[in-house]
Parts: structure tokens; sequence; C-alpha cells
């Protein structure tokens, strides 16, 4: 576990490092909110960023990645998307103006209302509060994001 906290720690700091400081809009979720925000024993595969397509935009130019098509996907789109590795760290993944897609209503954006500081290490990130990342793990609605509602119910 110490390894992947290493992992984690450099790709946060990854993404403080090249996020826009104008940029207010963004946050960690997924399994790596969950790691860092909870006393979960989760490990990570990635880190996932949502933000605004500005800020991504902007995160991507400084961290010196092309910005790349979006990739099509049936329950969730963004632009831009787009998976980053990370010397030493946790593949990091992108995306601005995310939007879920929504049985009765069609696609629609996932607005987060939440922002919460976490300190990981010496990296300051924000993840939404937890009853929300909840949410937002029933709304993906895949299996591994139900997994992930159990895992945190269960604490």
């Amino acid at each position: 576990m110490k390894n992947t906290a290493i992992a984690l720690e450099n790709s946060l700091s990854f993404i403080t490092k090249h996020m826009p400081p104008d940029a207010i809009d963004w946050w960690v979720i997924g399994s790596a909110a969950i790691a860092i925000s909870t006393d979960i024993d989760i490990v990570p595969k990635d880190v996932d960023i949502v933000a605004n397509t500005k800020s991504i935009k902007a995160f991507l130019q400084n961290a010196g990645e092309p910005l790349a098509q979006s990739v099509a996907h049936p329950l969730f789109k963004s632009f831009p998307f787009q998976r980053i590795a990370v010397e030493n760290g946790i593949a990091v993944e992108v995306m601005g103006d995310l939007k879920l897609k929504d049985k009765t209503h069609g696609w629609q954006p996932l607005c987060i209302r939440t922002r919460q500081t976490v300190m990981f290490g010496k990296t300051t990130v924000y993840v939404p509060a937890i009853e929300e990342q909840i949410e937002i793990l029933k709304r993906f609605g895949r299996s591994k994001d139900l997994e992930k509602v159990k895992l945190i119910n269960a604490r």
C-alpha cells in the first residue's frame, strides 16, 4: 500500500502542478477520491479529474499534452477526455464538461455541488463530499461503481 500511496501522491502532485491557478471547478472523483478522503482501503487504477472544458484544456496545455479526440462511450461523454501516464504515478484521466446518460432524460451534465479540500501527503486536492461521491458513483451505475458504493456504506 505504501508504494500505491507514493504513486497516488505523485499523480496528485502532477495534477496540482499543471492545473491552472484560476481553475476553481475541478475535483478528484472515483476510487482515488475514496482513497484520499476516507479510511477505506482501496487501490485506484487511475485518478479521475473532472472540470469544465476550459480548465481541462489549460491543464493539458500546461502539462505539455496534445489535445486528443474524445472517445465515445455509451454511458458518459466529455470533451476533452484524455488519459495521461504520470512518471512514478498512477495514470490520470481528465474529463471536461462530463455528461452522463440518464435513461429518462438523455445526456445530463455532472454538476458537482460540494468541494472539500483534502491534504494527501504534501498535496492539496479537492473532492466532492462523501454523500455526493456516492451519488456520482450511482449515476455512473456500472457494477464497479456500485461496488464502491457498497464499500463506502459498509464503513
